[in-house]
């Protein structure tokens, strides 16, 4: 494939700007297969689409149009020389990179043959090339709070959270994480809270984006009480008719360390 770049033109009305483009340049007698370039979502198994198949004859002047004798089985596709011969490819993204889902990764791939081509023509040989392009896009999928509740340690702050993913694909590795606080410090329920900071991690992050961007909101959080643990000792004293006796607290502690 070689590199079309333009110039030469010019304009007083106009700036004129050149993309460059690519030319794919086959020999006589190789099918030429073009292919409809693909946009997907992460996850998606894509069915392409042959647009035209061509081949030059040997004669080096007529090229042959064969679009109308394109078969297709999913990606297997069959091109018939209208003359019983014909030959049989697979089509697939080249230097295809997998999730641990064993999904097209995301990323841009040019479009070519996968394993070998079956061809019986006398009209044309087995080398077949392939024009196309397969995009694949990031999945989009949600976070989600549960069990956002802590024990009382006169913060805001929140100890621990469980976050989840929905509609990961099966055996993705993808961890999501973020920073939490409570709108009050103090023991209750129904408590609103708002997590930030939510970022994916992980081997196949890459492949997925946060639709509801990287904060989220909830009005179900709990505090629960803290265990406080008081120890007395009973004091002698004289008798004195009553059943009273002093007492003196001789430690306070709290469950866990931090202010009452």
């Amino acid at each position: 494939m070689d590199e079309l770049i333009a110039s030469g033109l010019t304009s007083s009305n106009y700036a004129i700007t050149y993309v460059a483009g690519d030319l794919t340049i086959v020999g006589a007698n190789q099918l030429l297969v073009k292919v409809a370039d693909v946009d997907s979502t992460y996850g998606t198994d894509t069915t392409y689409s042959v647009t035209s198949a061509k081949y030059l004859s040997s004669d080096n002047t007529t090229i042959v149009d064969l679009t109308g004798n394109v078969g297709a089985t999913g990606n297997r596709i069959t091109v018939a020389d209208g003359a019983s011969g014909q030959a049989q490819f697979t089509l697939a993204p080249l230097s295809a990179e997998e999730s641990t889902a064993g999904k097209l990764a995301v990323g841009n791939y040019q479009l070519g043959i996968s394993g070998l081509v079956t061809e019986n023509s006398q009209n044309f040989g087995d080398t077949v090339t392939v024009v196309g392009a397969h995009q694949v896009n990031a999945k989009g999928i949600t976070a989600s709070a549960s069990g956002v509740s802590k024990t009382y340690d006169g913060t805001v702050d929140m100890i621990s959270v469980t976050l989840a993913l929905a509609t990961l694909e099966t055996n993705d590795v993808v961890n999501v994480n973020g920073l939490g606080a409570f709108a009050d410090k103090n023991v209750g329920t129904g408590i609103s809270y708002t997590i930030d900071n939510i970022a994916l991690t992980g081997d196949d992050a890459g492949n997925y984006y946060l639709t509801g961007g990287s904060s989220l909101s909830g009005t179900d959080g709990s505090i629960t009480p803290r265990m406080l643990t008081v120890t007395y000792t009973a004091d002698d004293k004289i008798y004195d008719g009553k059943t009273a006796v002093p007492i003196m607290m001789n430690s306070f502690e709290r469950s866990r360390s931090g202010p009452p």
